[in-house]
């Protein structure tokens, strides 16, 4: 957490929210289906569209 808001009060450029997973878990991998649950899951299902889409928006932006 310190670091977190160190970086962000040096670079002054992000906005950011800390939210607790919904299942409470730090994440593991779930063979029967290819998955991970928890921060993991949550980071590659949401947090890797998002960086995605800001990505995209910003090649768009630039061309």
């Amino acid at each position: 957490m310190d670091l977190t808001e160190k970086v962000m009060t040096e670079m002054n450029r992000f906005e950011y929210y800390i939210k607790e997973v919904e299942d409470r878990q730090y994440g593991s991998y779930i063979p029967q289906n290819n998955s991970w649950n928890g921060m993991v899951g949550e980071l590659l299902t949401k947090v890797g569209f998002r960086l995605d889409v800001i990505f995209l928006t910003h090649l768009c932006l630039a061309s």
